[in-house]
């Protein structure tokens, strides 16, 4: 069976599927009281605090599990969304990186990290990880929109065009 401190974090788990995020956080406390060098436990305060935009409390315990030997995707997922929101996002294209070398076949990724690079105008890369994304199957509206962006602001107007129609044939109810 599941020990006190397994019960804590699924019921911390439940609470904040069901946006009760002041019981998720109690029971989250409770179960990183039990045992607080569990990275997991750190992962999940952290998560709640980012849903909650509480950012600096966030990078705290995200911080903390790195410090305890944590290194996973969704970790430094989470480090780059939280440094992507507060606009650091040399920091924020950092933290993908490091996600990025622990699955290099996220396609999702790709097309979040070529936004970034489209932020900071460096247009090369952008359209690498875009390419990239298609390699690994990636066909959205959502890609032909940043290939767009990035056309357009390189002044490629004509396929900037194309990927915008692409886009919206994907996707004609896109809001």
């Amino acid at each position: 069976g599941l020990d006190s401190e397994e019960l804590h974090l699924e019921l911390g788990r439940i609470y904040n599927e069901q946006a009760d995020y002041p019981k998720a956080l109690q029971e989250f406390q409770a179960a990183q009281s039990l045992n607080p060098s569990n990275t997991r436990n750190h992962l999940e305060l952290g998560q709640l605090y980012r849903r909650l935009k509480d950012y600096d409390k966030a990078v705290e315990y995200f911080l903390k599990a790195k410090e305890l030997g944590l290194d996973s995707e969704e970790l430094h997922l989470e480090l780059g969304r939280i440094y992507n929101e507060k606009e650091d996002y040399e920091k924020a294209l950092q933290e993908f990186h490091a996600a990025k070398s622990l699955n290099p076949s996220n396609a999702l990724l790709c097309l979040i990290m070529a936004q970034l690079y489209r932020k900071l105008k460096d247009y090369l890369p952008a359209f690498r990880e875009l390419d990239r994304a298609v390699e690994l199957g990636f066909d959205n509206d959502e890609l032909h929109v940043e290939l767009g962006m990035v056309y357009k602001q390189t002044g490629a107007y004509s396929l900037a065009l194309e990927e915008f129609n692409t886009a919206l044939l994907l996707n004609p109810k896109r809001s």
